[in-house]
This record gives C-alpha cells, structure tokens and sequence, in this order.
C-alpha cells in the first residue's frame, strides 16, 4: 500500500518537482569531468544574470555557510558596520559576527517589526560605518525588507552593503547589482534540495590577498580553480538547474503571490491573527499567531499527523504561539485549499468545544 505524500509548506526543506527528484536520483557525472565543468559555467551566468551580480560561487552546505564567507570578507574591510535585527536570522548574523569577532553595532527591533529607514538614515550619518549588512525576508516573522532603500543609503554614505537573500532569490524579483556580498541557497526560493550554498560578489573580491580566509572560503581560490575547487554533489546541481529552469519566470512568482494571499483572506476571514503587517511581508510566507485557547506547538503537531507540514518547531515559535504557511518551492492552489479546509474545521471544532 503506497504511503501518502505530505503537503509541505515548510519555508525549507522545500516541495520539489516531481522531475526534480527523478533527476536527482538519476544523474550522476564526475565533478571534475569538462561536462560539468561546462555545464556548472552556464548556470553560474544563467543564475549571476538572474540576480543581475557579476559573479557567484558555489560551496557544500547550507545558506548558513554562505553568510560564514560573506562575514569573513566583511572582516577583511576593517571599521565597525552595522547590522540590522528584526527576527531570528537577523540576530544569527550578529551571533556570527561575534564569533569572528568583527566590530560592529546593530539596529535591533521586534520581530515583525518594519524598519524606520528615516531613523537608519540617521544612524549612517552619526556614524562612520564600513559596511551595512541585513536579511533580505526576515523568515522567522515573513517581513521583507527593503533592500533597494538599504542598497540607496549604503551608497549614499559610502558602505559596503551585504545581504541575506537565502529565502528571496527565487521567491519574488531580487536586484543584487551594487551589492558587494549576498547569500544564498538552493533549498528555499530556487526549489530544489538543500545543500548547496551559494555567495554572490563583487568580483574585485577575488583579486584580494586574503590568504587569513579559510581555504573553502576563500572566493579568489575559488575564481583559481574554475570555480569547482572541491567534491560538489552532482546530483544536487543537477536537480538545483532543472529547479532553476521552472521557477526563473514572472509565472511561477505570480503563483506563489496568488496561494499566499488565498491563505491569508481565508484564514482571515475564519478570525485568525497575523504577526506583523501584510503589506510589509513576503508574498509567499503567512505568519498566523493563535488564540490563548489555541496552542501553536499542538496544532502544528496536529497538523503534520494529518499529513500537512507547516513551521512550528522553533522556540521564537513557540514563545510567541505562531506558525507559519510557506509559499515556497512546488506549490499549487489545491493543496493551499486543502489546509484552509483543515484549520477551518479546527476552527469550527474549537469554537464548539468552548462554547459547550
């Protein structure tokens, strides 16, 4: 008897095309071969051209990885920067930061909470600052901030701008040209498996001695080596282009776009909550706070033995009694209306339940 499949709205690990995991477990090739040599060339322009940055290089692991190396360069500029807080991975930058000890001050609000880029402003002009460095979607509350703003007041006052853009690139249009470090992922927006990072760069990076930089991180070893200096999963590329190829067009982020709102108007209308704004917040990512009566943890719990993953795990969660529906991945309307359906009847079941 075939196990049924579960929905996923997790913001990562992702939904995945059923091609995608055909492919990946179907295609193998040397990563020293010159077939991928060539191919790996193509998609790094293909995904540079994406974004619209000069250069990118691939690593082993996780996005977490990839803000590892853009803090190892932001260490190279010297001066204090500046990071901005307003969530869980915001304040992850910071905590890497501190353990390579950059100099640095920070701009720390709650969680959902918009920037004051008024206020921003202020702070770079009180300051002499090297570098700004910030998350792109704040995935922990959903909350987008403003990277052409943050891009503008960087170059206005002479910085080096940095961004985490693990849970947008893919998601919704992301402009990087004028940014000098970007991170990146391949399990999140460019749906496919997790895995590989990505960093996105200024090339004038790898002309730099930097010869303090861990190896694996070092970009300029990287550009030395054709971009492949060490064991890349095949397998994982491959899956990550055909991924790549279904999701790098205007259709693909209007559909993310339509099975968000659909969500948050439903489960609105039913009298759920919402952390932060919705015009501040990512198209795909719907951040619902529960009632007293109603425990986030459980229901998330609930939710996933009636086959529906949602994000409901963490602590900053659970504090706060939300969860989160992620729009991300391989996503289409029928399951967003299934979910719907079952908080809905959770709803109904509860208000009964109190009211006996």
């Amino acid at each position: 008897m075939m196990e049924k499949e579960h929905i996923n709205f997790m913001p990562g690990p992702v939904n995945l095309h059923p091609d995608t995991k055909k492919i990946y477990h179907d295609t193998f090739l040397s990563h020293r071969s010159a077939k991928f040599y060539h191919d790996i060339s193509l998609f790094r322009n293909e995904l540079c051209s994406f974004v619209k940055v000069e250069a990118a290089a691939f690593f082993v692991g996780s996005g977490s990885l990839a803000n590892e190396v853009v803090a190892q360069y932001l260490k190279q500029l010297g001066g204090k920067g500046l990071i901005l807080v307003n969530g869980e991975f915001g304040k992850r930058l910071t905590e890497q930061a501190g353990y390579i000890e950059l100099d640095f001050d920070r701009y720390a609000i709650g969680l959902g909470e918009a920037f004051d880029y008024t206020h921003l402003g202020r702070m770079l002009d009180a300051n002499t600052y090297k570098w700004i460095w910030f998350v792109h979607c704040e995935t922990s509350s959903g909350i987008l901030n403003d990277l052409k703003t943050i891009k503008d007041l960087g170059d206005n006052h002479g910085l080096k701008v940095a961004v985490d853009c693990i849970s947008t690139i893919g998601n919704i249009e992301v402009d990087l040209s004028g940014v000098y470090l970007a991170a990146g992922t391949s399990g999140k927006g460019l749906a496919s498996y997790p895995g590989i990072a990505m960093v996105y760069f200024n090339p004038e990076l790898t002309e730099l001695e930097t010869s303090c930089i861990p190896k694996y991180m070092n970009l300029k070893h990287h550009s030395d080596t054709n971009w492949v200096p060490y064991t890349i999963s095949t397998n994982a590329f491959y899956a990550l282009r055909h991924s790549f190829e279904n999701i790098s067009n205007a259709v693909h982020r209007q559909n993310i776009v339509a099975i968000g709102e659909f969500i948050y108007n439903e489960l609105s209308a039913l009298g759920f909550g919402f952390l932060g704004k919705r015009e501040n917040m990512m198209p795909g990512i719907v951040s619902i706070i529960c009632p007293p009566e109603l425990n986030s943890y459980e229901l998330g719990l609930e939710l996933e033995k009636n086959l529906f993953y949602v994000n409901y795990g963490g602590a900053y969660l659970r504090n706060a009694n939300y969860f989160q529906i992620c729009v991300m991945g391989h996503q289409n309307m029928e399951n967003a209306k299934k979910l719907v359906n079952f908080l809905k009847a959770k709803k109904e079941a509860l208000a009964l339940q109190i009211a006996s």
